[in-house]
């Protein structure tokens, strides 16, 4: 019986197809973890040792591929993203309320300059940065070109441009105990 080398690749080029989206999303989480520079000196430190350790060159290749098809995104939706056809959508859902918005800006932001759109995706629930600026336009916060943070530098949310936060309900019961009182009200 004759087999073709095609026949024996047949599944090949659907491993491969995952290797580039599952690379991009490697590099990103290597460089978040330790930023361009330090990705930047060993990728040319190995790029410089490469002739000599040429050998190696075969296993990094193997083990990048490997990681990379670990870090692959699937092709099939989660199960909590599925949603029925049937089912009404609702217009108001789209995003978070624009009230509660200024105030995950500012959790984000916490003691720092600010947050990079990039930044506010998840906390936000927004699949890009287009939704981020729509949620952060619905909630009137501007959005600057560019913010300088401890993650990096880009557009996002200053944090002088967040409006200050909502004041607490006016029906909670304020108590004031003086030294020397008692804090129980009701010994009558």
């Amino acid at each position: 019986m004759i087999v073709r080398l095609a026949d024996r690749l047949r599944g090949l080029p659907d491993l491969l197809a995952r290797l580039g989206p599952g690379s991009r999303v490697l590099l990103l989480r290597i460089v978040a973890r330790f930023g361009w520079k330090v990705t930047g000196a060993v990728l040319a430190a190995a790029l410089y040792a490469a002739p000599r350790y040429r050998q190696w060159i075969v296993w990094v290749l193997l083990g990048w591929c490997a990681a990379a098809w670990s870090h692959a995104p699937s092709d099939e939706p989660a199960e909590d993203h599925i949603e029925d056809a049937d089912a009404p959508v609702e217009e108001g859902s789209a995003g978070p309320d624009p009230a509660d918005v200024a105030d995950v800006v500012r959790d984000v932001i916490g003691t720092g300059r600010g947050a990079l759109l990039t930044g506010l995706r998840g906390p936000l629930g927004a699949a890009d940065t287009r939704a981020v600026r729509e949620c952060l336009d619905a909630a009137g916060i501007p959005v600057r070109p560019g913010v300088r943070t401890s993650g990096g530098n880009g557009p996002g949310v200053h944090r002088d441009d967040v409006p200050t936060p909502r004041p607490a309900p006016a029906d909670t019961p304020v108590g004031v105990v003086a030294a020397g009182e008692v804090a129980d009200a009701n010994n009558g």
